[in-house]
This record gives C-alpha cells, structure tokens and sequence, in this order.
C-alpha cells in the first residue's frame, strides 16, 4: 500500500473509532493520532516501528511525545499552519521523523488536521527500500570477500614474519642457530639459573673448534672448508640431547648449552659428539679431521662473561694438550682438593 493509493485520508481523522485494522498492523504504512501538545493518541505498528528504533522514546503511548521527532516540517510549523476548514490535509510530501543529528527515518505521506488533533498518515517507499537491501547485501557480501582477503593476507604476512625471524636466528651456512640467537637463548638460560640456582641442576656450556681449521682451508679450499663446517654443525644436532642448544657464533667456531646438566655428563654428551665427527671421511680429503671442546658448569657467582671464559680455558687447554679432546674447566681450588 502506498500514499498514491490513497484517494483521501481525511477517513482517518474519525480516530474514535481507531485506526482501521487493515492498517493497524501494517508496518510499511505510518498512522499515528497526536494532540495539539504532541502527544500520541494512537498509533499503527508502522509509527511503533520507528518509535522503537528511537533511542529513549517512551514504550506507552500516553508517554509519547513527538514535537521533537518532525525534523521536516517541524511540529511547531504544523501547528501554525491555519488550514480553510477543521478537517483538512494541511501537509503533503517527505515527513522526517528523528532526534536531532541522529538516523532519520523518512517516509512519504500527509499530515491532516482535525480541529485540535494531528492525523499523520505515510508509507516507506519500498522500491527505495528494496534497492537499499539490495546495495546493503551487495555490500555485506564485498565485506565478507574483504575479510577473507585480508584473513588470508594476515595469515601469509605471520608465515612472513616467522621466516624473516627464523632467516635472522639462523646461520646460512650451517643452518642451525647463529650468534645473535644463542646470545638471547644463553641471557635466557643464565637467568633462569641465576633466580633458581641448583647446583646439583646447573647448566653447562660448551665452545667448541675445529682443530687446524686454517690449514683445511689452505690445502683443500674454502668449498671444503664449508662442507665440513656444515658436516660438524650437523653432527652436533644429530646427536645432541632434545634440550640441548647449538649455535654457530663465528668461523669454525661453536657454543653449546646443556640444561640440567653436571660437568661429568656434559663431558659424556661432548665426547660422543667428538667420536662422532671424528670418524667423518670427506671426499678429496686424506686426513682425518677432528675438533676440540671446552666444557664448563655455572656456578652461582658467575656472569655470564666469567662462564664463556672458562668455556675459553678449556678449549684452550684442550688445544695446548693435543687437540682432538675434550677437557672440562676445574678451578685452582678444585685441582687442589
């Protein structure tokens, strides 16, 4: 039903009868009876509809006032409007309902007068509706395209994160950890040692050198050099504890992190590694290469500079004794004892 359809809406303003039943219901259609002071007499469900949409606005009709809902035209210009007779239609066109700069609602219609009261009749225009659906279904469904794209798009720049990350703690030639990542897993490993020191549970730490490194590279190339750096770093992984740490911090040199582990036992995990590698054959390559290990345990007064100089001692130690070994860091007081 539309205002077209209508003929004359002055049947309305007989509103001792109510608003006809066809339209009572009807919620495309506005009727609504108002007084002089604008209050609502009666109401179809259609103006209920708005009203309900209308923050604050009263649910009772005897609550209901509307001379700040006509945005265009306003209740006041309606009240001055002086039409020739008692009953007559003194507005015809868009009537916008609303509160101040708020959602307007709009619709199509005519506003009668009948001696004190106002009889406000109007419909939606529901080929505007319907296109508005269609624009707002047609726009909810680019949203969901959007969202899809930009999930996917999230998910991919994550994958990107987590290999830039990994490409920064990782050393790409021998593709296990590399400076910067056993700097941050060491600060870690410290520090949880440091709060909750066990010395029974302390940790240990280990550098670890090719031996003659210089000469692998002079007599057989630096192509051979690499491959047996990657050799030892895989040799290393392969056989290590799951907990255990390792990480290339420069040229042919290494540095390990045993949790939980005393000296005796850390000796034991290095010294298979050592055989292990040991018994490596290279192609190209008729001499047996080796590397050298220096172990050391935290104790609670160490920093973190003190325990890698001990590490230091070791290695050097196993170096000045023939290379090939691994020797673990003993303190002046604990070679007395």
């Amino acid at each position: 039903m539309t205002v077209k359809s209508i003929q004359n809406v002055e049947f309305l303003a007989e509103y001792e009868v109510g608003i006809p039943l066809l339209l009572r219901s009807v919620t495309s259609v506005v009727v609504a009876v108002i007084d002089d002071q604008g209050f609502v007499l009666d109401a179809n469900d259609g103006f209920d509809y708005i009203a309900s949409n209308i923050k604050n606005f009263p649910r009772k009709k005897s609550e209901q006032n509307v001379r700040d809902l006509f945005l265009n035209p306003t209740f006041n210009q309606l009240l001055t409007t002086k039409p020739d007779n008692n009953k007559a239609i003194i507005y015809k066109g868009i009537i916008n309902l609303g509160v101040g700069s708020g959602i307007a609602s709009s619709i199509k219609g005519a506003i009668l007068r009948d001696f004190n009261k106002l009889v406000v009749f109007g419909s939606y225009d529901i080929s505007e509706l319907e296109q508005l659906n269609i624009a707002v279904t047609q726009l909810n469904e680019e949203l969901a395209v959007i969202q899809r794209d930009l999930m996917k798009a999230n998910r991919k720049l994550q994958q990107k994160e987590k290999e830039i990350t990994k490409l920064m703690l990782t050393d790409p030639l021998s593709g296990i950890a590399n400076r910067r990542h056993f700097d941050t897993v060491f600060s870690q490993e410290y520090e949880r040692n440091k709060r909750y020191f066990k010395a029974e549970k302390s940790f240990c730490l280990v550098s670890a050198d090719i031996d003659h490194f210089k000469l692998v590279n002079d007599t057989w190339g630096h192509d051979v050099g690499d491959i047996i750096i990657r050799c030892f770093a895989q040799t290393m992984q392969q056989h290590k504890r799951s907990s255990d740490f390792v990480a290339r911090v420069g040229g042919e040199e290494f540095m390990i992190i045993l949790p939980e582990t005393s000296l005796d036992n850390g000796y034991l995990v290095i010294n298979r590694i050592r055989e292990v590698f040991k018994s490596m054959v290279y192609e190209g390559v008729d001499k047996q290469i080796t590397a050298s290990f220096g172990v050391a345990q935290f104790s609670e007064d160490d920093t973190p500079e003190q325990l890698i100089k001990k590490t230091d001692i070791a290695l050097y130690q196993a170096k000045d004794t023939g290379r090939d070994k691994v020797v673990c860091y003993v303190s002046k007081s604990e070679q007395e004892n």
